[in-house]
């Protein structure tokens, strides 16, 4: 990054009276060596893009050289040989190769195919599909549990985080208790991001086991739209779901209260038995009747 100017893209999606808009702003950025991090002030968890411009020595170079050698070569050189190979050659060789090789090749070309991705990091795992051949890493941050070092490279002050947390807990507080909070990103071996839906899975801990209704939520929308809501499932001690796409996501549950009895196997025991209760009573009431 040594010599390079760096800049952060912003996708606000609020203006500072919280109205949806969608505006793009640029932030400086510093890169420290020793650390190979980048950092930039941001006010808020949003959408953030880093762009790195290279500081070449090319346009310095290019107008030296080119003017010098293009002009004594070319005329002294281009007069004499084009005219005597050129028009022997091209029409010989251009028409008959250029149609004869073009379509035998890229016909036989095979494009690349699909394929199914797991990957994992800590208690939370994603499976998605993407071209074969390549090698993705998930990148989870809880930004419900930022330290301070991380604060400090965001350009966040301790009360700023805490009043963020606070907004975001605020305006979910319909749907149930914030768990957690995450930023979910995938990237290839080439640093490019996975933008497709996938499948999260997210190991329960003992403190979601406390309760029994999940959603996942994005907090970078406002509205949020029915997208922006998924429903979690329990399978197998894990909340199962499918996000639409990658972003950062708030982790809520609540207990809902069930209606009606479903129909286990403890319940048929209970009827059976209540049935053969119920029949021995009959039996008894008929022969003391009888008597």
């Amino acid at each position: 990054m040594s010599g390079k100017d760096i800049k952060v893209i912003h996708n606000k999606t609020h203006d500072e009276n919280d109205n949806a808009i969608n505006e793009y702003e640029i932030l400086d950025a510093t890169y420290d060596e020793q650390t190979n991090t980048i950092s930039f002030n941001a006010k808020s968890f949003s959408n953030y893009a880093i762009a790195v411009k290279n500081n070449s020595t090319d346009p310095g170079t290019d107008p030296g050289t080119d003017p010098g050698t293009d002009p004594g070569t070319d005329p002294g050189t281009d007069p004499g040989t084009d005219p005597g190979t050129d028009p022997g050659t091209d029409p010989g060789t251009d028409p008959g190769q250029d149609p004869g090789q073009d379509p035998g090749e890229n016909p036989g070309e095979e494009p690349l195919g699909e394929e199914v991705y797991t990957v994992k990091s800590g208690d939370i795992t994603v499976i998605f599909t993407d071209e074969e051949g390549h090698t993705f890493e998930l990148d989870i941050m809880e930004l419900a549990h930022l330290t301070d070092e991380e604060l400090e490279a965001y350009g966040l002050s301790k009360d700023e985080y805490e009043q963020a947390k606070a907004e975001v807990i605020e305006r979910l507080k319909d749907y149930g208790e914030v768990l957690n909070l995450y930023s979910i990103k995938v990237y290839d071996e080439n640093n490019i991001n996975h933008f497709g839906g996938l499948k999260i899975e997210i190991e329960m801990s003992e403190e979601m086991k406390k309760y029994n209704s999940f959603k996942l939520i994005c907090i970078d929308s406002d509205p949020m739209t029915d997208e922006d809501i998924v429903t979690l499932k329990i399978e197998n001690g894990k909340l199962v779901g499918d996000l639409k796409h990658l972003s950062n996501y708030a982790l809520v549950a609540k207990n809902v209260k069930t209606t009606g009895n479903p129909v286990t196997g403890d319940n048929i025991m209970f009827y059976v038995t209540m049935l053969v209760v119920a029949l021995v009573v009959m039996r008894v009431t008929i022969k003391y009747t009888k008597k």
